[in-house]
């Protein structure tokens, strides 16, 4: 970080400054220098050690470079410094002989070969330190865990290149590189940016978008920017600098301390929560609340791939569209519950249980879907054998206590021509105030009976070492008069546990938000839409007009520990 010719400087600069010879400006610099670098701090320190040693006579109190060197490298000054510190002193008469100018001669001489003194000292820690420095710049603090279409001001980074502390600001033009800093915190950062590796855990971030990853054991990991520092307490979050230095925290897990104002001069403390952001302006030192994830930053990547994640959702409509993870489908599109084959396009079509779990072989992130009825005895509702706990006994179109049986596919209503003559006759996923089944707010019907289970492990597999933690979405009977007899019961399963029950949903409960957190050894998400064949009246069959929607059902997102 400092040159030869620094150090020697700052070591004037020290002994100046304890003589009180230095100028104001320059005791002011020294002070910044030494709140905002720990080795100046020490080498302050040391220099008025010696001092303190010199001016008082008799045996040295043992000198310990070790405490900021090490015993091995710096033996020689060790014995430079202790030889002059434990040379023997003269006997001084306890009253001073009368000479015409006794303060002045005795001052001077005595400022002479001290100033000389520590101007040799000066010099020997010159050395001493640029080597310290020089050897502290080669220590690897960080590696290169992934780049994906990086362009460098200078050189480029490799997988796997260890890093040590920069001396200059490295300028990333374009593209992603991962980082994981040797405390254990992860870091991408997405060009243009400019930032520097300070220690192993901490770094600065002079303009650019940042996200961290920090685990626990890595919490106190910090990051400077011209306008703010955060320091991250076991959590995740993003930061973006603009060129002009105003800088935008979000928070997504755990908590953060942020301190606003201009480097060396932190001012204020504020503790971020979840869902929080802060945009802090370096210039003005204000703190402004902003919405949070406003600023979409790069919090995962996969250069094998071509992977990018910027902390969306996983879109379950769009998986049973037949889309991949983050892609979407429009139009209509589904899976048939009874043969498990896909579907395109809306219809009616009366199917009967039969009991039998079929697998979905066209879709990687689905693993089956059935037609549920306790009366055919136990309901498999995944490939591994779970049993549909507490299934109930299903009905079909009026008939009380028939064989279970459904009538619609499992389709995903997004962006869809609804001037489509097919669509009159049936029912659409509006709701009072909301009209779903639009580019922003997927609908997926799932009318009584029927059911789909959900591979939660073969979508980690594409997610890239990113943790599944919520299943959430909302549901509901859309808002039609002629619904009057639908009567509903959802039902939420892990692994054939159910987590999630809703019986007698009916149209005046509107849409219900659900919210289900999901643990790393979840396999099996299922979601079954059954009758309520108890409440049939007028003989009307416990189905009728169960069109029960999911609306933009999704799969919770974070980084991974």
């Amino acid at each position: 970080m400092f040159d030869d010719k620094k150090i020697l400087e700052i070591c004037e600069i020290i002994c100046r400054t304890l003589e009180g010879n230095e100028t104001k400006q320059n005791v002011q610099y020294l002070d910044q220098m030494i709140r905002e670098h720990s080795e100046i701090l020490k080498l302050y320190n040391y220099i008025t050690q010696v001092q303190a040693q010199l001016m008082c006579p008799g045996q040295s109190q043992s000198l310990d470079l070790s405490i900021l060197y090490g015993d091995k490298e710096f033996e020689l000054l060790r014995k430079m410094l202790e030889g002059e510190l434990n040379a023997p002193t003269c006997d001084m008469p306890k009253k001073l002989a009368p000479v015409s100018e006794p303060v002045t001669i005795v001052t001077k001489s005595s400022q002479k070969r001290y100033l000389a003194f520590i101007a040799s000292i000066a010099a020997v820690l010159m050395i001493v330190i640029t080597a310290y420095f020089n050897q502290k710049s080669t220590i690897a603090i960080a590696t290169v865990k992934d780049s994906y279409q990086t362009k460098w001001k200078a050189g480029s980074l490799i997988v796997d290149q260890r890093l040590a502390r920069t001396e200059h600001a490295l300028e990333l033009f374009s593209g992603l590189v991962k980082l994981e800093l040797d405390n254990g915190a992860e870091v991408v950062i997405e060009g243009p940016a400019s930032f520097s590796l300070l220690s192993p855990d901490s770094m600065q971030l002079s303009y650019g978008k940042l996200s961290s990853l920090v685990p626990p054991a890595a919490a106190g990991f910090r990051v400077d920017t011209p306008g703010m520092t955060v320091t991250d307490l076991g959590t995740e979050f993003t930061i973006e600098v603009g060129e002009d230095g105003v800088g935008t925290v979000n928070l997504y897990t755990g908590r953060a301390v942020l301190m606003a104002g201009i480097e060396g001069h932190r001012i204020g403390t504020d503790v971020l929560s979840p869902g929080q952001a802060r945009k802090v302006d370096h210039i003005n030192q204000k703190v402004i609340d902003v919405d949070f994830d406003t600023v979409k930053v790069a919090r995962s990547f996969s250069s094998k791939t071509g992977f990018v994640w910027y902390g969306q959702p996983v879109d379950l409509a769009a998986v049973i569209a037949g889309a991949d993870l983050f892609s979407t489908v429009t139009g209509i599109h589904g899976i048939d519950p009874h043969e498990g084959s896909p579907v395109n396009g809306y219809r009616y079509k009366l199917r009967k249980s039969t009991g039998k779990y079929k697998l979905v072989d066209d879709n990687r992130y689905i693993d089956g879907v059935f037609i549920p009825d306790s009366d055919l005895g136990d309901n498999i509702i995944s490939s591994q054998g779970h049993i549909f706990e507490n299934c109930p006994d299903t009905a079909g179109v009026r008939e009380h206590n028939s064989v279970g049986e459904n009538s619609h596919d499992i389709i995903t209503f997004c962006d869809y021509d609804s001037d489509d003559v097919t669509l009159q006759p049936y029912q659409l996923p509006n709701f009072k105030s909301i009209t779903a089944g639009t580019l922003d707010i997927p609908a997926v019907l799932i009318h009584s009976n029927g059911g789909l289970t959900f591979d939660l492990d073969a979508i980690r597999k594409d997610l890239q070492g990113l943790d599944i933690k919520q299943f959430i979405s909302s549901f509901g009977l859309p808002d039609i008069d002629t619904l009057i007899y639908a009567d509903a019961r959802v039902t939420i399963l892990i692994d054939g546990k159910t987590r999630y029950l809703k019986e007698n949903l009916v149209q005046e409960d509107g849409l219900v938000a659900i919210s289900i957190d999901i643990a790393d050894s979840d396999r099996f998400l299922t979601i079954a839409v059954t009758d309520n064949q108890e409440n049939v009246v007028d003989n009307k069959g416990a189905i009728d007009n169960d069109y029960v929607y999911l609306v933009s059902p999704q799969l919770q997102l974070t980084g991974s520990y």
